[in-house]
């Protein structure tokens, strides 16, 4: 094996874990037989869901909804309640201060950067997503306008978007 840098220790020992997410929140999920497991930072392991014939894989998307393949049947089950927040804002020209309509607003988790959604602004430049509690690269772009980018941490306050005419 390669060589590394660091320390190993055992978080916890499961039988036949096929998939592992890390939660909104921290936690590890992992898909292991008929269940899904939640594991603490600290190496606390709790059922989280059962009942499945044989989950294989587990994913969260940028709302925070918990994904899990479930081999036997072939399903993708969809499970929510976990944290969630919702990110409103407007684009605009930066010049004018005018709402500028249909533009593509992308919001993709910072880190690590794996889920994201996408939407286009309405006639007056607003764009609304779901989201989960943490960090985010906020994009938008639109047909004779620079495309920008923001990070976004606190989906508290709305966020006002301003787009630069120009290539």
């Amino acid at each position: 094996p390669p060589a590394h840098r660091g320390a190993e220790a055992e978080l916890a020992r499961l039988e036949v874990v096929a998939d592992l997410a890390i939660g909104p929140e921290g936690w590890i999920y992992a898909a292991a037989g008929e269940k899904v497991y939640r594991l603490s930072p600290t190496g606390m392991v709790e059922t989280f869901a059962a009942g499945f014939g044989s989950a294989r894989g587990v994913a969260f998307d940028a709302a925070g909804n918990l994904y899990v393949a479930d081999d036997d049947g072939n399903n993708i089950v969809r499970i929510s309640g976990f944290p969630q927040e919702t990110l409103s804002g407007q684009v605009v020209d930066q010049a004018s201060g005018q709402p500028i309509a249909g533009t593509t607003v992308r919001l993709t988790q910072a880190r690590p950067p794996y889920a994201g959604l996408m939407a286009i602004s309405g006639a007056d430049g607003s764009f609304r997503f779901p989201m989960a509690p943490g960090e985010y690269s906020l994009t938008a772009w639109a047909a004779g306008y620079r495309t920008a980018t923001l990070t976004v941490a606190d989906a508290g306050q709305p966020i006002s978007l301003a787009l630069q005419k120009g290539r």
